[in-house]
């Protein structure tokens, strides 16, 4: 799920919401006291599905990890700093977006600015997009150039185009690369291991 302002092209009734939001409950306040007791937030499902598919799919959230497209709360990175604070684990968790918000004190290392190509990752151990939109792609090439594990849940916003061209891309990489529906509404998620050697179609 994006963010509902996403879906409202109306600048004004943007504002007007926003106005009206932070002044009853702030977003932040929600977020937090969700986290800090152990709930999962209502109306995120497909963000736990998508977490629960990829620690199936053997994919680690124990090391250091960057989400990119958070929108303006990092939801999915907190999951992921309540999934290592409980294991005392001691990975690192980054996010980038343009419309970050930071919430309350947390270990998450805020970036509120586009992550590209020549975003440093060389201590990233995983790369991670709930509906990165734009940045899909710029994701993809970053962790294909740096073999770096990925798994994104793909945006409509062009109509799924990305996966043809995920799927050229990987072509010639030695690594498995996997597209999965995740729910009931089958949404698209595409993932990488450079570590998983490719299966070969007899």
């Amino acid at each position: 799920m994006k963010d509902i302002f996403d879906f409202i092209n109306d600048e004004d009734v943007e504002k007007k919401l926003k106005k009206l939001m932070y002044r009853e409950i702030p977003m932040e306040f929600i977020i937090e006291e969700s986290f800090i007791n152990g709930r999962r937030l209502p109306g995120y499902g497909i963000y736990y599905n998508f977490f629960d598919y990829m620690i199936n799919m053997g994919f680690s959230f124990d090391g250091n990890v960057i989400e990119v497209g958070s929108g303006y709360f990092p939801i999915f990175s907190r999951y992921i700093e309540q999934y290592q604070n409980e294991r005392g684990l001691s990975g690192t968790i980054s996010v980038y977006d343009p419309k970050l918000i930071e919430t309350l004190p947390s270990r998450i290392e805020y970036h509120k600015e586009q992550f590209t190509e020549e975003t440093d990752v060389s201590r990233c151990s995983f790369l991670v997009g709930v509906y990165p939109c734009s940045c899909t792609m710029t994701v993809v090439k970053s962790a294909l150039k740096n073999d770096i594990p990925f798994g994104i849940i793909i945006c409509r916003c062009n109509n799924y185009k990305e996966i043809d061209e995920i799927k050229k891309l990987t072509e010639s990489m030695s690594g498995t690369c996997d597209f999965f529906g995740l729910g009931s509404d089958y949404v698209p998620v595409v993932t990488y291991n450079p570590y998983v050697k490719k299966r070969v179609r007899i």
